[in-house]
């Protein structure tokens, strides 16, 4: 029993060693190294193009004879050919470390010609700034086997500028995914050389896209401190014309991959949520370049802020600074990043220091060699001796080398070991020359490895010149964003209906009745604000205008009570939010003020209304059956006339007590009748203006309608003919114009046009009902 105990012990910790080393070597795989930025795919690709397939200094050679070297001797896990493509177009990375041949994608999402249609060779950037080292000194770098265990290959590359924030990465391994912009490589090399010469200094860094785009500004000073957080971006977007169509013309990404964009806007136009659109055309090549046309009037800026929400214009990119660090994957700050390059970058220039000094030494003593034989003037015996010799045995000539030459047994070996023509005495000059050269080369270096900080001006060298010869200004301006988010700006008239339906309407667009519905209310708004709708039942629900679909004017548009949760009953007044904010702060009380169809009236604190939730809260109680007619803003210093479909009491409005919402109110006419509305008389009106739903005028003197006191019975205001009715009433100046809005038009009705009559007068004919509605009417100056 005990050993079948040990043996399962034995076998879960071989379970769980396998586990774990499943899980390094698949984060080995998908996350980039510390030191030079890379992914070992990413390594091997560029280390197999230099040495293996030679493809420098513009030598193109096949891509599928790169892919072959590469699986042959360092991955053998897939073709690489796949990560060889983001390494080679400039809108996938930001400095490219490979110059293509042939196609390997384009901006509008498409994929790379097969490896063996196209061709590649490592960018001069590529060389000099990642791999060239290797050209000078192999001893730059760490060495391990391949995986066959006949190679080596470099665990790292002795890149000299901080790759990994240049460039970017990104990478999905088990428990982790890595998220790393790009960044301006002008930037980073500057916030590295401010590291160096102050540690203390603070790092903030803002990502610069491989294509130009806008990035909207956060809290990138904790992005940094902690390499984690998130950041929007949008492509740039401008408003233009052609012949009287509006346009927008898409000219940058975030991202690249126009296809995506293109079925994006296809399938909001397909869905109605931009009836704006008349066409889109993708003109992308080397540039991004899609051209929307809208229709005539359309409100551009909102369509170019719709972009923006519904589709990839504008994306959220998140950052996960993770990195592999010999068998540890860790999140790090910028800062610690810089500063573990600085650290790498400071130790690869030691090295090649070191190595160099190492190769002068090993040189300068064969070197000797050859020129004290030379001057010995024993060259001849040499020769003899080594021509003469009958046996394989070296230590006669060597003894000999060292007696007359003074020169070490392992000099002496260099000289037996030579070829003839090495000795000749041709070949002294060049050897004292090279000699003296390596001299002088040697007190270079020497002071470099005894000095740090001639090892750190080094560095920064190298960090001038990859900057002077490859950076480039920044191509992402960072933007503020109003405090609207991603919600686009625009104006739009909203129509609500008699059956309850809401449109969101282009203000061009002509109101009308949709399948027999009658436009019952109509204002004009920003997209970016609300509107509250008062029900019959008195409650009241605040609405988003964004939240609102856009249609087509055609269609009927969206039950209000399937928009809104607990919206069950009519709405009977419409407000704009911005309305009741400015209204509270203007000096002197104004109120919310309710009129039932019972003739039941009160007022309300207009501060009650200014925090309303989506889910609505109860305005006003009701006695059974009774319902809500009308919702009006009034001020106490105004009149106000209640109008049943027959007459009208003017009283002043101070004479109605403001009550809680949850209490009735009192009675507002004498009258058995039930009441349509109420409006409002101001102090400088001349004049009331009867309009009947017949489309009939009535204009008579002001002092016509007599004040009087509330719970008194109404007066007549126009002789009505069979079957009208009172649709509105306004207290006015001659100054004043009417507008009328009917379901096909907009009737603009000076006031001194109208005819003078009395309260008895049956009114003029103004607007023809025959095939029109009028949806609404109200005073403008």
């Amino acid at each position: 029993m005990a050993e079948h105990i040990e043996q399962r012990k034995c076998s879960e910790e071989w379970v769980s060693d396998m586990v774990i080393m499943t899980i390094l070597w698949n984060w080995k795989r998908s996350v980039p190294d510390i030191k030079d930025g890379l992914k070992p795919v990413q390594r091997r690709i560029i280390y197999g193009m230099d040495k293996d397939a030679h493809a420098i200094d513009g030598n193109y050679v096949k891509s599928l004879a790169i892919c072959a070297d590469v699986v042959k001797k360092y991955h053998p896990h897939d073709l690489p050919y796949s990560a060889m493509k983001p390494l080679a177009n400039w809108f996938e990375c930001k400095i490219p470390l490979i110059k293509p041949g042939g196609t390997f994608g384009d901006i509008k999402g498409g994929p790379a010609s097969a490896p063996r249609y196209t061709k590649a060779s490592l960018t001069k950037f590529a060389l000099e700034c990642v791999i060239g080292g290797l050209h000078t000194s192999d001893a730059l770098v760490d060495w391990v086997d391949n995986y066959s265990n006949d190679g080596k290959e470099p665990e790292y590359l002795p890149a000299i500028v901080p790759l990994l924030l240049i460039n970017g990465a990104h990478g999905i391994g088990i428990g982790m995914k890595v998220d790393i912009p790009s960044h301006n490589m002008n930037e980073v090399i500057d916030a590295t050389l401010r590291l160096m010469d102050n540690p203390n200094s603070e790092v903030v860094l803002i990502p610069d896209h491989c294509i130009g785009c806008e990035i909207i500004d956060t809290d990138w000073k904790s992005i940094c401190n902690t390499g984690n957080g998130s950041y929007r971006a949008r492509g740039f977007i401008e408003i233009g014309d052609e012949k009287g169509y509006p346009t927008l013309t898409i000219r940058s990404l975030p991202v690249y991959n126009t296809d995506i964009i293109m079925e994006q806007i296809n399938d909001l136009v397909l869905n109605g949520k931009l009836p704006q659109v008349i066409q889109a055309v993708d003109g992308s090549k080397d540039l991004v370049e899609i051209i929307i046309t809208l229709r005539k009037g359309s409100d551009a800026e909102f369509v170019k802020q719709a972009l923006y929400k519904y589709t990839n214009c504008e994306d959220s990119f998140p950052i996960n600074f993770e990195v592999i660090d010999g068998l540890e994957c860790m999140r790090m700050s910028y800062k610690s990043y810089l500063e573990a390059f600085i650290m790498f970058a400071t130790n690869n220039k030691f090295r090649w220091y070191c190595n160099r000094l190492v190769t002068i030494n090993t040189r300068l003593h064969k070197l000797e060699s050859f020129i004290k034989v030379m001057r010995s003037g024993y060259i001849d015996d040499i020769v003899k001796m080594i021509r003469k010799r009958k046996e394989i045995n070296d230590t006669e000539i060597i003894e000999f080398l060292i007696k007359k030459s003074n020169i070490t047994d392992l000099q002496a070996r260099y000289i037996i070991d030579s070829s003839l023509k090495q000795l000749s005495l041709g070949y002294l000059l060049k050897y004292e020359e090279e000699f003296k050269k390596l001299i002088e080369e040697m007190k270079e270096c020497e002071p470099y490895v005894e000095n740090d900080d001639m090892i750190k001006d080094a560095v920064r060298k190298d960090l001038l010149y990859a900057k002077q010869k490859f950076g480039s200004p920044r191509i992402c301006p960072v933007v503020k964003v109003s405090n609207f988010g991603n919600i686009p700006q625009g104006t739009f008239n909203i129509v609500i209906t008699e059956n309850n339906y809401i449109r969101k309407l282009t203000p061009n667009d002509i109101i009308n009745s949709v399948k027999g519905d009658k436009p019952k209310f109509m204002l004009k708004v920003d997209n970016t604000e609300c509107i509250l709708l008062y029900d019959n039942k008195g409650r009241v629900f605040k609405l988003p205008v964004h939240k609102i679909p856009i249609i087509g004017k055609s269609d009927p548009g969206i039950d209000i009570r399937t928009t809104i949760k607990g919206l069950t009953a009519d709405i009977v007044a419409v407000m704009y939010e911005p309305w009741l904010k400015q209204t509270a702060k203007v000096r002197g009380k104004f109120y919310i003020t309710v009129l039932t169809r019972d003739n039941i009236i009160k007022k309300l604190d207009i501060n009650d209304f200014l925090s309303v939730p989506p889910s609505g809260i109860i305005y006003s109680k009701l006695n059974r059956d009774d319902e809500v007619k009308s919702v009006e803003i009034i001020s106490d210093k105004l009149d106000i006339v209640i109008y049943s479909g027959h007459k009208a009491l003017r009283i002043p409005a101070k004479d109605i007590p403001c009550y809680k919402r949850n209490t009735l109110g009192i009675a507002a006419m004498n009258t058995k009748d039930p009441i349509e509305g109420m409006s409002i008389i101001y102090p400088e009106s001349t004049d009331i203006v009867v309009i009947t739903k017949s489309g009939k005028v009535n204009r008579f003197s002001a002092s016509g309608l007599t004040k009087s006191t509330r719970n008194k019975a109404g007066a007549g205001v126009i002789k009505l003919s069979k079957g009208d009715s009172i649709q509105s009433i306004y207290g006015v100046t001659e100054k004043n114009v009417i507008s009328i809005t009917t379901t096909s038009d907009v009737v603009n009705v000076p006031v001194n046009m109208i005819q003078i009559g009395s309260s008895v007068s049956a009114g003029q004919k103004i607007v023809s009902t025959k095939s029109d509605i009028i949806i609404k009417s109200e005073v403008i100056q």
